[in-house]
This record gives C-alpha cells, sequence and structure tokens, in this order.
C-alpha cells in the first residue's frame, strides 16, 4: 500500500492575500464585470478590489512613502509629487472644480502604481502578474471580436 505524501499548505498572509486581490484588480479593470453582467451594474468591484489591496497591503506601502525611501526611488517620488502639480496647475487658473477632478483621478493611478510596486517584488510574483495582464487582455480582446461578428452583443 502507498501513502500519499501530504500537501504542505501555504499560510494565507496578508501579503499573499493583497497579491491576490490585485490581480483581481486588473481582471476586473480589463473585463469589467459590471458592463458584461447586468446583475453587477452599478457595483464599483474595481474600487471594492483596489480597496481590499491597499488595507491587505498597507504595512509594505507605508515604509516606502517615507521620504528616505521616496529619494532612493525618484520614479516614486515623481509620481507623488505629480499630484501636486495637478492641483497648481489648476488653481493657477482659479479652475477648482478640475483641482478636485483632476486630483481624484490622478490619485487613482497613484494608488494602483503604489500599489504595483509595493507587490510585484520577485520574478515570479512578475510573471503572474503578466500572465494575468495577458489572459486578462485575450479574453477582452475574445469579447470585442465576438461582438464585432455579431454572435452576441455585448
Amino acid at each position: 500500500m502507498k501513502i500519499k505524501p501530504k500537501r504542505k499548505s501555504i499560510p494565507l498572509s496578508p501579503a499573499r492575500l493583497a497579491f491576490f486581490t490585485f490581480l483581481l484588480v486588473n481582471v476586473v479593470l480589463f473585463i469589467r464585470p459590471s458592463e458584461l453582467i447586468s446583475a453587477l451594474d452599478g457595483m464599483e468591484l474595481y474600487e471594492m478590489l483596489i480597496l481590499g489591496t491597499l488595507l491587505f497591503n498597507i504595512r509594505n506601502i507605508q515604509p516606502q512613502l517615507r521620504y528616505r525611501e521616496l529619494r532612493k526611488q525618484p520614479i516614486v517620488l515623481c509620481a507623488v509629487g505629480l499630484i501636486f502639480a495637478i492641483i497648481l496647475s489648476h488653481a493657477t487658473h482659479f479652475y477648482l472644480g478640475g483641482d478636485t477632478e483632476g486630483a481624484t483621478m490622478f490619485f487613482k493611478v497613484l494608488v494602483y502604481f503604489i500599489l504595483l510596486i509595493s507587490l510585484i517584488t520577485t520574478p515570479s510574483r512578475l510573471k503572474w502578474f503578466v500572465m494575468t495582464v495577458a489572459f486578462s487582455a485575450s479574453l477582452m480582446i475574445t469579447f470585442c471580436v465576438v461582438d464585432y461578428l455579431g454572435m452576441h452583443d455585448f
């Protein structure tokens, strides 16, 4: 009688959970299920997932936003500084509506960027991220072709 070896269970840490939800963020960003499935209409899936990812990954983000770390990574400092440039740009023209709208829109991009650099830290994670983006993009292109050919109206 052969005894099967037991599988080692991988503990589900907040960092692993954050990475998994970040992959889901990218799937939702590409596929937009709330536009495809009428029952999900009006649900802000992207915002809920990115907020969950942010909460799971807050410990890894905080050290990266300290001034000492920002000086080591000038691209992150530049990205953070852009939000102030957007605000100042609109403020010089007294366009306060644009100030709020521009800062809000860029803040979402900034959160995604900070999550990306804090979560994609190993070659394995980069591989999973690229595969997820490629799969999601391929699926979205398939939906577009199906819609174009008139097989189904999305």
